[in-house]
């Protein structure tokens, strides 16, 4: 499994129900089709760690689970938005020059996976390769969702979008908020994969 990072800031860039293809806003504010380090522009500081590091160990369904922590903040005094795991390790950051549309922050954010077909019509399992069913140790989860409000306050998702593409081979299951420790907003996600049309 890989870390993929696919953040989408902001409605003038694009969204889900109008993208055509999966592709995330850089530059000059329209779909340029990169994705992690394959974007011009990102600025590695961390040694060994990058947005395509393998993530190791792995979960196992049923089983013993893994997380990585993920948090992407703009820096106020730069506008950069750095991309840190685990609480404080800096992977790097895209420079604000990137981002035409986030000068000062976001006004959308999304969070979940995507699979790519590619020509071959095949989309490749997502998450677990299990399509979710309630229970956080059988498909792919986000848990303790939130998003920084301009005055630097945590602030739960409130109006949230739910969009699946491939509802045949992928699903999602929106818990909202779970009041059991850990938790706060979360939703499970993925599935097997298939024929996806």
């Amino acid at each position: 499994m890989y870390i993929v990072f696919i953040f989408i800031f902001d409605l003038l860039c694009c969204f889900p129900m109008e993208r055509e293809q999966s592709s995330p806003c850089l530059g000059d504010g329209f779909r340029n089709g990169c994705f992690n380090i394959l974007c011009p522009g990102f600025v590695q500081i961390h040694r060994t760690l990058t947005p395509n590091s393998p993530i190791t160990p792995t979960s196992t369904y049923g089983g013993q689970q893994y997380e990585i922590r993920v948090h992407v903040e703009q820096d106020p005094g730069t506008g950069n938005w750095w991309l840190v795991v685990n609480g404080d390790i800096a992977v790097g950051y895209w420079p604000k020059e990137l981002f035409v549309n986030l000068g000062d922050g976001g006004k959308r954010v999304s969070w979940g996976g995507e699979g790519f077909s590619g020509k071959t019509k095949i989309c490749p399992p997502l998450g677990s390769g299990h399509t979710p069913d309630g229970k956080y140790d059988h498909a792919a989860f986000f848990r303790q969702i939130y998003y920084m409000t301009g005055s630097n306050r945590n602030q739960t998702p409130l109006a949230v979008f739910e969009w699946v593409d491939k509802s045949k081979v992928y699903g999602l299951k929106n818990d909202m908020y779970i009041p059991k420790e850990g938790f706060g907003y979360s939703f499970t996600y993925g599935g097997p994969g298939g024929t996806c049309d």
